[in-house]
């Protein structure tokens, strides 16, 4: 150490003894020092490139044992991309790191950066799209995955993005062209497919394209009998339109065994009771599904008011009913079983 303490005399800023110097005082327990010392070395520009990526590699690793460096290494990592701004290596390190940490703005910003100079890396189109994704930059993740399907036009995950953005921006036709496109390229990959399915599915039903929704879904739930998300909403769908109600009954209760307490799923559920006219289950599932959080959506509590209209409980369907109009995502027909203060569904 004293050795080490000398050199710097001579050297001050030399990262490589600083580098040994903050190691020595980790090893004593001087962590805040080490802390401050490392980062001295990180932004330290004449530090070679291999040698910031082998540390931050390392710090990465000890930080899933240590708390306090699994603190520390947010600034080590950003300090690294100051440093080094323009190295694939790094920036690939530090957007992985924030990318796990769920960061996906600054992960995105640093897989861009790996492919300002590096283009022909699958994965980093796809991390890059997979934040998109998170933060719902649906327009950006189309051109992403646009621009991606140009150097890559065999890779299925492509088009899945691709369509799943069109999904989302209500260009459903073009989602199902794309999605029917990929599809035909998945080699062995039931996961993938059933993805594929699950969303042609939904592009197809919003289109209002039942038979071929009803069919995809049916292919999805083939491919993966316990996907309670896929059983729910192809089970809802069919009850609004009053189609296949025992096979609709069957999947929710699936779902909700699978899945129990999701107050989405407990409405789904007591909806169809209502569809089949049974309302005494109907009420207890939609309360079930009220309870459990469903209180602030415009939907539940709309359907309370239908149920409550139906076992002759006239007051209570209308109290629903307007809480329901102060909330979001009601039907058409809510202003009109205000006024008029009877259920209406056409």
């Amino acid at each position: 150490f004293i050795v080490y303490e000398r050199a710097l005399k001579i050297k001050p800023e030399d990262p490589y003894i600083l580098s040994e110097i903050a190691h020595q005082k980790h090893l004593k327990g001087e962590i805040e020092e080490s802390f401050k010392i490392y980062e001295r070395v990180i932004s330290n520009k004449t530090f070679g490139t291999k040698d910031r990526l082998n540390l931050l590699r390392r710090f990465a690793r000890l930080g899933q044992l240590d708390q306090e460096i699994y603190k520390q290494n947010e600034k080590y990592m950003t300090l690294a991309g100051e440093a080094d701004p323009h190295s694939p290596s790094i920036n690939t390190v530090i957007a992985e790191y924030f990318f796990k940490n769920q960061k996906y703005k600054t992960a995105k910003k640093h897989y861009n950066a790996v492919l300002d100079s590096k283009k022909n890396s699958f994965l980093i189109w796809r991390q890059l799209l997979t934040c998109n994704y998170n933060l719902g930059e649906y327009e950006e993740m189309k051109n992403n995955s646009a621009n991606a399907l140009e150097l890559f036009p065999t890779q299925p995950e492509l088009y899945l993005y691709n369509g799943l953005s069109k999904i989302e921006l209500k260009q459903y036709q073009e989602a199902i062209d794309q999605l029917e496109e990929g599809i035909e390229l998945i080699i062995n990959n039931q996961n993938l497919t059933n993805e594929f399915q699950n969303n042609l599915a939904d592009a197809h039903h919003s289109l209002g394209n039942h038979a071929e929704s009803d069919r995809y879904f049916e292919l999805t739930i083939q491919g993966d009998p316990n996907n309670y998300f896929v059983l729910n909403n192809y089970a809802y769908y069919l009850s609004e339109r009053k189609e296949k109600l025992e096979l609709a009954k069957k999947m929710s209760a699936k779902a909700n065994q699978l899945n129990p307490d999701e107050a989405s799923f407990q409405d789904t559920y007591g909806w169809i009771f209502f569809q089949l006219k049974d309302y005494n289950n109907a009420l207890i599932w939609i309360n079930k599904s009220f309870e459990n959080g469903g209180s602030s959506s415009g939907v539940i509590n709309e359907h309370l008011g239908d149920v409550y209209y139906f076992l002759n409980q006239e007051e209570k369907a209308l109290s629903f009913w307007n809480k329901a109009k102060t909330l979001k995502d009601t039907s058409e027909f809510l202003s009109q079983k205000i006024r008029l203060k009877k259920y209406i569904d056409k």
